[in-house]
C-alpha cells in the first residue's frame, strides 16, 4: 500500500490504547505493516500490544506513573509528548498520516499545556485555517467553533469565518470525491434562527449575507435551518454536508444516530491527513476491556482511504 500511518496513544489513563490495540488486531497484516503507533511501550503492552501486532515508536516522561481512570498531568505530559514526536515524524514527510487517539484536556492543563485540545494546537503550529469535521459514511458535519466557552460563540460568527467554513467543507467534500459541486447546509445560531431578529442578529447580519455570498460564488449552500431540521433536510435535499455553529449544537444530533459508535472526526487543511474516533478518554470504563473500537477503526481505515485518494492525484 506504501503509506505509513502514525496513532499517538492520546491518554494513558483513558480508553486510547486499548481501543487502538483492538482496532489494529481487526486489520490486515498488509495493514498493519504500515501503522506506527507513537506512546509508551509498556503502557501499549498493558493494553494487549506484542511485537507481531504493529511497530511501535516509544516515547517516554520521566518519573511517569500511570493513574488510571482519571485525570492527571503524568498523563498530560505523555499524551501531548507522544503527539509532538509524531508531528516530527509527519514534518520530516516519514508518514502520511495521524490517528489520535482522545486526550483529556484538563490532564494537559494539569501538565501545564494550555490548548483545548488537537485542533488548536494544529492551528497554532501550522498557521492553518482548519476544519473540525464528523464523516459518517457521506454525511458530513462541520463545526464553525469548537471548543469555547458558550459565552463566546457569537463572537466568532461572522461572514468571514461562515464563508471560510463553507469553502473548507466543499474542499474536502470533493477529495473524498462525494461530489465536485456539493450541497451545504448551514445551522442558524438563535432559537427558530432568531426568527427575523427578534431573538438574536446573527442570522441576519452575519450568516444570511454570508450564505448569498457563497450562492454568488457559485457554491450550493442553504440555510439558515433550525439544527433540530437539518437531518431531515439533509437526506431530503441529498446534501452533502453541513456546518454547525458550535459544538453541544452538532454533538448531542450525532449521538442520536450513531447507534454503532462508526463516526469519524477528521481536521481538514493540514498538510498531512488527520483523523480521530468520535469520543473522549472514557474515564469510567478504561482499563475494564469493554470500550468498543469500532470509532477508532473507522478513523485508522478512512485515514488510509485519504491517504490513497491524495496519492492517485
Amino acid at each position: 500500500m506504501g503509506v505509513r500511518v502514525l496513532i499517538t496513544q492520546g491518554d494513558p489513563s483513558g480508553i486510547g490504547p486499548e481501543v487502538i490495540v483492538k482496532a489494529v488486531r481487526n486489520l490486515n497484516k498488509k495493514e498493519r505493516d504500515n501503522i506506527l503507533l507513537v506512546g509508551d511501550r509498556d503502557i501499549f503492552i498493558k493494553a494487549g500490544w506484542n511485537s507481531n501486532l504493529c511497530s511501535i515508536i516509544p516515547t517516554e516522561v520521566f518519573g511517569f506513573r500511570l493513574i488510571k481512570s482519571t485525570s492527571n498531568a503524568f498523563s498530560g505530559k505523555l499524551s501531548f509528548k507522544s503527539l509532538d514526536v509524531a508531528l516530527k515524524i509527519l514534518e520530516s514527510k516519514r508518514a502520511d498520516a495521524l490517528v489520535t487517539a482522545p486526550i483529556s484536556k484538563k490532564s494537559w492543563d494539569m501538565a501545564g499545556i494550555k490548548y483545548p485540545g488537537h485542533t488548536e494546537y494544529f492551528r497554532k503550529k501550522f498557521g492553518k485555517d482548519l476544519l473540525m469535521c464528523f464523516n459518517k459514511d457521506k454525511m458530513n458535519f462541520a463545526l464553525l467553533t469548537e471548543h469555547i466557552p458558550l459565552k463566546d460563540v457569537s463572537r466568532y460568527v461572522t461572514q468571514h469565518n461562515i464563508k471560510l467554513k463553507i469553502t473548507l467543507l466543499k474542499e474536502m467534500i470533493s477529495f473524498f470525491n462525494f461530489s465536485k459541486n456539493p450541497i451545504i447546509l448551514v445551522a442558524g445560531l438563535n432559537p427558530h434562527c432568531g426568527d427575523g431578529g427578534v431573538i438574536g442578529m446573527e442570522e441576519k447580519k452575519y450568516i444570511i449575507p454570508a450564505i448569498r455570498a457563497m450562492k454568488k460564488s457559485g457554491v450550493k449552500v442553504f440555510g439558515p435551518y433550525n439544527p433540530d431540521d437539518i437531518f431531515e433536510k439533509y437526506f431530503k435535499m441529498k446534501a452533502n454536508g453541513a456546518i454547525f455553529m458550535y459544538h453541544e449544537q452538532l454533538i448531542p444530533l450525532l449521538k442520536v444516530i450513531s447507534k454503532k459508535n462508526d463516526i469519524v472526526h477528521i481536521t481538514w487543511g493540514l498538510d498531512f491527513i488527520r483523523t480521530s474516533p468520535a469520543h473522549g478518554t472514557a474515564f469510567d470504563i478504561a482499563w475494564k476491556n469493554i470500550a468498543d473500537e469500532t470509532s477508532m477503526y473507522k478513523a485508522i481505515k478512512t485515514a488510509m482511504m485519504l491517504i490513497r485518494r491524495k496519492n492517485s492525484f
